[in-house]
């Protein structure tokens, strides 16, 4: 009976120790697997932070080019007139008003802006990022420029026009 119990009992013991020796591939696999990710996410970080680094130098290079808040684009109506076919609406626009942009608060919908403001000179998207930008001669004839921010189709950011 004891010869019968020792084998059991080797048998077991052999079976525990291939089963662990089998483990440690796999746990080894996975630490490597880890360790590469960690390094890809890393990698994935430093190429973020230049890019952001290189877009606050970019637009802070435009800021120094054209202004504060002035989209690269043409502000010319007659140029829209002709593309579009349609006049722009003739005196002040509902962006134009002071009073209008006071009403304009962060976390709102594009549809609340717009409701208030009318719709923009132009919108710019990238991912979940968009911009509304309201640019155009006021009624005195001097340029006039805000935009709004949005994330996830809310205001996060305003600015409101200045006059130039």
């Amino acid at each position: 009976m004891a010869p019968n119990h020792f084998r059991s009992a080797l048998a077991a013991t052999v079976c525990a120790l291939a089963i662990t020796l089998l483990q440690v591939p796999a746990r080894a696999d996975d630490a490597v697997r880890i360790r590469n990710l960690e390094s890809e996410i890393q990698q994935l970080r430093t190429k973020v932070a230049e890019q952001d680094r290189r877009i606050q130098r970019l637009e802070a290079q435009l800021e120094q080019q054209i202004g504060p808040a002035a989209p690269a684009y043409n502000t010319d109506r007659r140029a829209e007139t002709a593309t579009t076919g349609s006049a722009p609406p003739p005196g002040p626009l509902p962006w134009h008003s002071p009073q209008a942009w006071e009403r304009i608060a962060i976390g709102m919908s594009q549809e609340e802006v717009t409701t208030i403001l009318g719709e923009p000179s132009v919108v710019e998207a990238v991912d979940d990022y968009k911009t509304l930008f309201y640019s155009g001669s006021g009624v005195d004839g001097n340029v006039i420029n805000g935009h709004l921010n949005l994330k996830g189709g809310r205001v996060v950011a305003i600015k409101k026009p200045a006059s130039r």
